[in-house]
């Protein structure tokens, strides 16, 4: 499937740097950027990563690694290490040297130093019924999972699973997320990399890809915390 992008991806001393939130979605991951220190922090399952807009330095898991670029912004949009993210929560990324084709994980390609149009309207009437699916409310059962790493020092902790709490997921495009202690609420729209996933976009600053496990359970992450919902 061709990637699409509203800002070219560019290959910096070898690096290939990509908009954050395509990877992120792309990965099935979620991610976090606070505009006010430039910290960027993501997960997938029990692998989390810390970075910082310009610096060479990041955790995986707690453990500090040297970027040969960092993430940096541009016109407007941040950029990340595309190979780096991506390996560290577990993808595979390849580049033909001749083409500058990229692949991630043998199904999502894209050419470094093209720009990629935005998706056609089409396909959120394409994927209506995957929708429709959604919409309703869900008993949320939580697994265990790692914490958010301490931006001071990159260690994370794990956290037990619980049950209990709602995830209301409506046909106006919004949702409310009641965890007894905390709630969220927000918007969700269809993932444009595939129909079969929506995206919650929390009011909590963090975006959510939400997917089914099987035809009466949905799923999704939040730090390498795995939220499992049923009706």
């Amino acid at each position: 499937m061709l990637l699409t992008f509203d800002v070219s991806p560019v290959n910096e001393s070898g690096t290939t740097l990509v908009p954050l939130r395509k990877l992120f979605e792309v990965l099935g991951a979620n991610v976090k950027f606070e505009p006010t220190t430039g910290t960027i922090a993501g997960a997938k399952g029990n692998n989390i990563i810390l970075l910082t807009l310009n610096s060479n330095e990041a955790y995986v898991n707690g453990k500090k690694v040297k970027l040969l670029v960092p993430a940096k912004s541009v016109n407007g949009r941040t950029l990340v290490p595309l190979r780096f993210i991506s390996e560290a929560l577990g993808s595979d990324v390849k580049l033909d040297s001749k083409t500058q084709k990229v692949t991630i994980d043998n199904q999502y390609y894209f050419y470094v130093g093209k720009q990629s149009s935005p998706p056609s309207t089409s396909t959120a009437s394409q994927s209506n019924s995957t929708k429709q699916s959604f919409i309703g409310t869900w008993n949320i059962w939580v697994s265990g999972g790692y914490t958010a790493p301490d931006p001071a020092t990159g260690i994370s902790t794990y956290t037990k699973g619980a049950g209990g709490g709602t995830m209301t997921i409506n046909q106006d495009g919004t949702f409310y997320w009641d965890m007894k202690t905390e709630q969220y609420s927000g918007s969700w729209v269809t993932d444009p990399n595939n129909s079969e996933q929506i995206i919650l976009k929390s009011n909590d600053g963090w975006d959510y890809t939400c997917r089914f496990t099987d035809s009466n359970t949905i799923k999704w992450y939040t730090f390498g915390m795995e939220y499992y919902g049923t009706k």
